[in-house]
């Protein structure tokens, strides 16, 4: 039986750092894409610059 996300953090007992639990939850959750389409929609204008992010947009 597979563990839910929660149950899988609840029961490890070994520290870890933030970023590798942060990872490490976005797997579990199945949200790595959702993540870092985020990322990209926030960054688009300094991605792009302003000239292209005023005629365009990141949405997915």
């Amino acid at each position: 039986m597979k563990k839910s996300g929660f149950e899988y953090y609840k029961r490890k007992r070994e520290v870890a750092p933030l970023e590798e639990a942060f990872k490490d939850l976005l797997r579990v959750y199945r949200l790595e894409r959702k993540f870092e389409e985020k990322q990209l929609t926030q960054a688009w204008q300094e991605i792009v610059g302003s000239t292209v992010a005023s005629r365009t947009s990141a949405s997915m």
